[in-house]
């Protein structure tokens, strides 16, 4: 698990999508977790957003002008009338390329800590990924 005695960090990615549902959203969490587990790789790091990760960067730029409100309750379902993909880029004019979403952070348009105010999804990966790297550090 070291490659030339340096520690090693997974983080899996899967969206919540469609549900609204803290126990739906839960158990994809808890699945990625056992499957670290279950390959004795203890640091790995669950990436969960609730619904999706547009929510996350929608809620980064609403916490500018409304940092009450937030995307994490609404549905991930692209054929609502809200769809957050569809928001996103009206938002930033235009499909978000990588590129431009890290020049988005790096400006500070985009930041963790506008995102961890309202989104507990955030939050717990933010959280894990702490612990995760702590553990790493120690040499665990």
């Amino acid at each position: 698990m070291h490659e030339e005695n340096c520690p090693y960090i997974a983080v899996l990615f899967r969206d919540g999508d469609g549900s609204r549902s803290k126990d739906e959203w839960q158990e994809k969490w808890d699945s990625i977790v056992r499957g670290f587990a279950l390959e004795d790789f203890n640091f790995g790091v669950p990436m969960v957003p609730r619904p999706k990760s547009e929510a996350w960067l929608l809620q980064a730029h609403m916490n500018q002008e409304n940092p009450s409100e937030t995307y994490e309750t609404r549905t991930g379902n692209r054929a609502s009338s809200f769809d957050m993909k569809a928001q996103l880029e009206l938002l930033i004019e235009g499909h978000p390329s990588r590129e431009y979403l890290v020049q988005l952070i790096d400006e500070g348009t985009i930041s963790p800590k506008n995102i961890s105010a309202q989104c507990s999804s955030f939050r717990t990966f933010r959280d894990a990924l702490v612990h995760a790297l702590t553990e790493a550090l120690q040499g665990n």
